[in-house]
């Protein structure tokens, strides 16, 4: 097994520029729509409410966020002096992962918020 990584041409897959991973994440269909600017969380959760897909939704989302920081460390560590001078990327990619984890944390309050609403008069039905 080799130590090298192969950056011609895109060889190592599992390696991206961080602006290839952003066009990754504004591409897929779950991180894309947290990622909009106008992002409707309520409309977001209908939907994923009726698809029955919320719980996949925040799983997929949590993922990403790890995804994100392993290729923003990996490329810190591989790149870290050539970073120093491309600094400018950085403050874009922390606003992202802000915005994303933003999303998560008010997609999973919502998520608890209806199953209160959901379970309160299952209960009072019993």
């Amino acid at each position: 097994m080799s130590d090298s990584v192969n950056t011609n041409n895109g060889g190592d897959h599992h390696r991206h520029p961080p602006s290839n991973i952003i066009s990754k994440f504004k591409k897929d269909e779950t991180m894309g729509k947290f990622l909009e600017n106008n992002f409707q969380e309520d409309e977001y959760i209908s939907t994923c409410l009726q698809k029955n897909e919320l719980a996949s939704s925040v799983n997929k989302l949590k993922n990403g966020i790890v995804e994100l920081n392993v290729e923003i460390h990996s490329q810190v560590a591989e790149n870290h002096e050539g970073l120093l001078g491309h600094s400018s990327l950085l403050p874009e990619m922390e606003t992202m992962m802000r915005q994303i984890n933003e999303g998560v944390s008010s997609l999973e309050s919502s998520l608890l918020s209806m199953r209160r609403e959901v379970k309160q008069p299952y209960i009072m039905m019993e």
